[in-house]
């Protein structure tokens, strides 16, 4: 059976960099390339940023140090533990508080709400000026020879097309 599709394809904005998936790797991988003054779009399935960390209710932030209490990760990824311990409920031990790089015997992991960090990740993305689209099912990329050139999406208006460099 040969199936085609002959819905029209929407054409929408073109970007730097689109990036498909929303989890938390997905929004640090946008926010890098934002800051990095690329135009970025991020496209997730559902309603809400964080993938496990949020819609997952997986509210356990692994440790950013080694086992004696050095700091072993930071950029984006402290930046994140700390904007999901920064509006409600935290386990982060308050000596990982002050920005150390070393807090003998102390983990620097936390619990947080997982609600919380859902709007949180929202208003991320939009200060560090990353476009955003949620509810949206990347369907297919297009491609030019090996280089991605853009995203088919499917959305409320049907089948759309966003151009992008990566």
């Amino acid at each position: 059976m040969n199936i085609t599709d002959k819905r029209p394809v929407i054409k929408k904005n073109d970007y730097d960099v689109v990036v498909v998936g929303g989890g938390i790797a997905g929004v640090a991988a946008a926010v890098s390339a934002s800051r990095c003054n690329k135009k970025t779009l991020i496209i997730e399935k559902t309603i809400a940023f964080g993938g496990l960390a949020t819609m997952g209710l997986i509210n356990w932030y692994e440790p950013l140090c080694d086992t004696n209490g050095k700091k072993m990760m930071g950029g984006i990824c402290e930046e994140l533990i700390r904007l999901a311990c920064s509006e409600s409920f935290n386990s982060l031990p308050d000596e990982w508080k002050e920005n150390t790089d070393f807090v003998e015997g102390k983990i620097y992991a936390a619990k947080y709400s997982n609600n919380m960090l859902v709007m949180q990740l929202d208003e991320y993305l939009k200060n560090n000026n990353v476009d955003i689209i949620l509810d949206t099912l990347a369907t297919f990329p297009v491609m030019e020879g090996n280089s991605v050139t853009g995203v088919v999406c499917e959305t409320k208006e049907g089948r759309v097309h966003y151009g992008c460099k990566v």
